[in-house]
């Protein structure tokens, strides 16, 4: 469900953020993107809600998506 404005199903809508602005870091700053820190459990609110965090290695899958520039698939250039 659409909370917030954001959509997060498709790469398009997800780049595009939400109401508070964008989610995704694509300067390569895992750490700073409110994506990763809301999945790794290190900012509010934690997603999934009312779940423990995602397994390491899906949360590493994840930061290196975002430190390699969020890029939509394997075509895609930074």
């Amino acid at each position: 469900d659409k909370k917030g404005d954001l959509v997060v199903d498709n790469f398009t809508a997800l780049m595009l953020g939400g109401g508070s602005g964008a989610v995704v870091a694509t300067d390569g700053d895992a750490e700073g993107s409110t994506l990763y820190r809301v999945v790794a459990h290190l900012s509010e609110p934690i997603m999934p809600p009312g779940q423990p965090k995602l397994p390491d290695e899906q949360l590493s899958l994840i930061k290196k998506w975002i430190e390699g520039g969020a890029l939509e698939n394997s075509g895609s250039v930074a």
